[in-house]
């Protein structure tokens, strides 16, 4: 028994469709139906259809190290925001397993993010990983303040990194996606 294909729920099947497939290096086939299908190498497809209101999916993917490093290198030349896990906290990351081996599984993982998919989930990660370190700087500023320590200045200057590209992507990456997505449907 061997699975045949899946539905993935997308906003614009088409976009959706045609994001992925340029990620992996494959191409989106003709309509089937209301479906746009990707097939991919185990000729599984995964056939995405029009869905206004889903919860996010988290879809895994077989590859050699050299289709990882051909994905990764798609995903970084179309400045495409991509996290380690699927919770959407590791930035810019690299997910490396220790488990998974074997000719076709090179064991990393990077999970970009689909613009049509994940906008309100991308924002309200971003949201609590920014409140989290406003926390811990709130914490860390008298601390800081009174003995002006270097190792209070270098978590300091940490923490605010983190706060600022937090912030550079929302405003650069996230508002406008929102604004075209969001409030104009």
């Amino acid at each position: 028994m061997e699975l045949n294909h899946t539905i993935v729920p997308a906003r614009d099947p088409q976009a959706s469709a045609q994001f992925l497939a340029e990620i992996l290096g494959l191409s989106v086939e003709p309509p089937v139906a209301h479906f746009t299908p990707v097939t991919l190498a185990n000729q599984v497809s995964l056939d995405y259809d029009q869905l206004d209101d889903f919860e996010p999916h988290h879809y895994a993917f077989m590859v050699s190290e050299q289709e990882f490093d051909a994905a990764l290198a798609r995903i970084q030349h179309g400045g495409i925001t991509r996290y380690g896990d699927p919770a959407c906290q590791e930035i810019g990351q690299i997910y490396h397993s220790k488990r998974t081996k074997g000719p076709n599984c090179c064991g990393r993982r990077s999970c970009p993010v689909d613009p049509e998919a994940d906008i309100v989930l991308r924002m309200q990660a971003q949201h609590e990983r920014v409140e989290a370190t406003l926390t811990t700087l709130d914490a860390a500023v008298p601390a800081w303040a009174a003995s002006a320590g270097a190792d209070e200045r270098d978590t300091l200057a940490d923490h605010r990194a983190v706060l600022l590209e937090y912030l550079d992507d929302e405003e650069a990456t996230l508002l406008p996606l929102a604004a075209e997505y969001i409030t104009e449907k």
